[in-house]
């Protein structure tokens, strides 16, 4: 996966598009019926392994061996996100976007860009409250209202 990072981008901040990319995906499974999201390696050497095929992987939590120190990349945050609100036994609540781009296109998982535009899931909690998540993918700011 490192080979789509952005060119300057290093192992001690990682690339902030993957984090939208986790995002993105987690936001298209949730809408489209996911119970939940699992990730694959939350974290990782700084070799980006250990892994079943050899491949070079990012992951939220990126560990230096050698140099005792643990790297903090943007998909943390963004799961961050999901973690903190959307609790377990959530159920999805349907919603759209209208006035915004949307893109329709097959691209390789993880990946999203301006012509995402805004994207969002709703869902309510065991509690009964309403939790929405936002992602704007677009270049530029957005106002948006949310309708309940």
């Amino acid at each position: 996966e490192r080979h789509r990072w952005k060119s300057g981008t290093r192992i001690t901040e990682g690339d902030w598009s993957f984090g939208e990319g986790y995002a993105h995906d987690i936001m298209g499974n949730l809408n489209a019926g996911a119970a939940g999201w699992i990730d694959w390696n939350m974290l990782l050497d700084d070799a980006g392994g250990p892994n079943h095929v050899g491949n070079v992987c990012d992951s939220p939590l990126m560990a230096s061996v050698t140099d005792q120190e643990l790297h903090v990349h943007p998909q943390y945050f963004f799961l961050g996100h999901f973690s903190k609100y959307v609790w377990p036994r959530s159920k999805c609540l349907a919603s759209s976007m209208s006035g915004t781009p949307s893109c329709s296109e097959q691209r390789i998982y993880g990946t999203c860009t301006a012509q995402d535009g805004l994207q969002g899931v709703a869902l309510k909690r065991p509690d009964g409250a309403i939790v929405v998540v936002m992602l704007n993918a677009a270049n530029l700011s957005v106002t948006f209202k949310l309708l309940l």
